[in-house]
């Protein structure tokens, strides 16, 4: 079989557009690290290496809106159910005021601490539908979960810093697409995005009131004569909100040959100006430190957060009527999102700053299909780089990622079809390293480690055509 068009009557998308909204109230994605999913499972099955150029179903139209031009009237609902594990070891923290009382030598090196294993699973759920208007434009709609991140730590070495981190996205994408020329299609929508994040950490109020002595006076002789330690009396602070934004989709999808296919697609970026609720909690029986828990208190806060851009490109060869492969290449510009952003707020004595340092992501894939009577089988690998600096991933942990996929698509009567795929991220590590200037700045400490990661995903998808 070669590529063809397709193109059917006009048909009412108001039961469809009611399935999108059931996904949007269910959806949901938590990960440790930050994740970018178009939410198609045939997809992953692949590595996403036809994400661009390869319409398989309407599972692929929130990667490229071109390739609504290129399908029949079609409803698709994946979920995908991700296991993670991560180790931290080696972890050191240097402190702002050790409870031993160090000297200035002594406190430099450190005192040595670390944690164990953690543990992390998040399922995702998406839906998309294609519909047809004409000849020559088509409609579609992605609701996915593009964004996510979740850390649960507790008690550990990197309490100053991060204790608790969740970030959300649900993204409403209605798309439109049209067949400029019977080869080539053009295709754009809108992102209606909603993102949640819920973020703490430890306040260190037993080094603060030596604070401003420490960064105007005599630093040397500060940590032997203070009457505080760092770790004596910790308190807390915690920031939640949300917010909805927008961004744009664009896309092509040329085909120059029967076998052959190019595609293209651009995301913006969604910039958040969250305004949420700003929880403070002191330690108790510190009564000597009342002043210095005065200046913080609960109140409101806001918070600046951008989501990335991303570029895709990609091909896909027919060599034979049963056998697709396709390759495809993947931009991500975080050079200006996840950037080092201040947390805001009246009820603080000065800002809180954050540690996102972003910067630019790649990711090379590739994926082939090939169908035997109603059986389609799939493989594909990917190997994609960090987004961020890996001396500054405490917060949202991630590294560079080997992934290996495979899955199996069965189809009956013509109409139905169900697919399922296993992806599993080889194990890596990523090294952490805080700033120096937080010491100076926010009584945090330096803290160094090092943790190792592997992920493996199993999803199911559902398509019916109509």
């Amino acid at each position: 079989m070669t590529f063809t068009q397709k193109n059917l009557r006009l048909s009412s998308p108001i039961g469809i557009f009611l399935l999108g909204w059931l996904s949007f109230l269910a959806g949901s994605q938590r990960a440790f690290a930050i994740e970018v999913d178009s939410g198609s499972i045939s997809g992953l099955s692949m590595s996403h290496g036809g994400d661009a150029s390869d319409p398989l179903d309407a599972s692929f139209i929130f990667s490229n809106p071109a390739h609504v031009s290129f399908l029949k009237k079609e409803v698709v609902l994946t979920g995908a159910y991700s296991g993670e594990t991560a180790h931290f070891s080696g972890g050191q923290l240097t402190p702002f005021l050790s409870t031993k009382g160090y000297t200035a030598s002594e406190y430099a090196k450190g005192t040595p601490t670390s944690v164990g294993d953690f543990s992390g699973s998040h399922a995702h759920i998406a839906l998309f539908s294609t519909l047809p208007l004409n000849p020559k434009w088509a409609m579609g709609l992605a609701i996915t979960s593009p964004w996510s991140s979740q850390i649960s730590t507790g008690d550990w070495v990197g309490k100053y810093y991060v204790t608790d981190f969740q970030l959300d996205t649900i993204n409403f994408s209605p798309l439109l697409s049209y067949q400029l020329l019977p080869s080539l299609s053009l295709g754009g929508g809108i992102q209606v995005q909603y993102l949640q994040v819920d973020m703490g950490y430890d306040l260190d109020f037993g080094a603060l009131p030596a604070l401003d002595e420490y960064n105007t006076l005599n630093r040397s002789s500060i940590i032997e004569n203070s009457v505080h330690y760092s770790g004596t009396a910790d308190g807390s602070l915690d920031y939640k909100a949300n917010s909805i934004d927008g961004g744009l989709l664009l896309g092509f999808l040329w085909q120059p040959h029967s076998s052959l296919r190019w595609g293209g697609s651009f995301r913006s970026t969604v910039l958040h100006k969250t305004e949420g609720d700003l929880t403070i909690t002191h330690p108790t029986g510190q009564d000597a430190l009342a002043a210095t828990f005065k200046p913080y208190q609960s109140g409101s806060g806001s918070l600046r957060l951008q989501t990335p851009a991303v570029w895709l490109t990609g091909v896909s060869w027919q060599p034979r009527e049963s056998t697709t492969v396709s390759l495809s290449y993947q931009y991500m510009d975080a050079t200006k999102s996840f950037q080092q952003e201040d947390l805001e707020s009246s009820a603080l004595p000065a800002s809180q700053s954050l540690f996102f340092h972003g910067k630019s992501r790649h990711r090379g894939s590739i994926g082939g299909r090939y169908t035997w009577r109603a059986w389609q089988f799939r493989g594909g690998a990917s190997m994609q780089t960090t987004m961020f600096p890996e001396t500054e991933t405490l917060l949202l942990w991630d590294s560079h990622r080997y992934e290996v996929n495979t899955g199996v698509g069965y189809t009956w009567r013509e109409r139905y079809r169900v697919d399922a795929a296993y992806a599993y991220k080889l194990p890596n590590s990523t090294s952490l390293q805080t700033e120096a200037q937080r010491v100076q700045t926010e009584a945090k400490g330096l803290l160094t480690g090092k943790t190792n990661w592997s992920t493996q995903t199993v999803g199911l998808q559902f398509k019916v055509g109509f």
